[in-house]
């Protein structure tokens, strides 16, 4: 089974091949989030705090890293929308882990959830002991 650094490492490589442009390893396919604009918009870039978010690394963003908590995120959106990144991973086998980057839409209407806007999946195999992206990303929009 991947350990936690392996799916930190995952991680970080979806979120910079999404602002870089950076190929993802094993491919020339590259992240590419429709909805980034959203995200890019305030000063920072809101990051939803999963419990594994404080370790994302901010050398390669356009702007400053938050990470947050719901209850700072809707805080943050008290009149006005506010864009934010969800990062999300799942271990589909020993060898396969699924990274998702999301990004989402908390208003200030109170709603107690984001509102999804677009996602990219991004699966990755462990070959010969380097994980490689599979395929290429699916992207999903809202």
């Amino acid at each position: 089974m991947p350990g936690d650094e392996e799916i930190q490492q995952l991680r970080q490589c979806v979120l910079d091949s999404a602002f870089t442009g950076q190929a993802l390893p094993g491919s020339s396919a590259r992240v590419t989030l429709p909805d980034l604009h959203y995200v890019l918009r305030q000063p920072a870039i809101l990051l939803l705090n999963d419990g594994k978010a404080q370790t994302i690394s901010q050398a390669d963003l356009p702007k400053p890293l938050r990470v947050m908590s719901p209850p700072e995120l809707e805080a943050e959106a008290r009149g006005q929308e506010v864009g934010y990144l969800m990062l999300r991973d799942e271990v589909l086998d020993e060898d396969t882990v699924r990274v998702t980057l999301s990004a989402q839409l908390m208003t200030s209407r109170g709603e107690r959830a984001g509102l999804g806007l677009s996602a990219v999946h991004v699966t990755f195999r462990k070959r010969s002991g380097a994980w490689l992206a599979e395929d290429g990303p699916v992207t999903l929009a809202a």
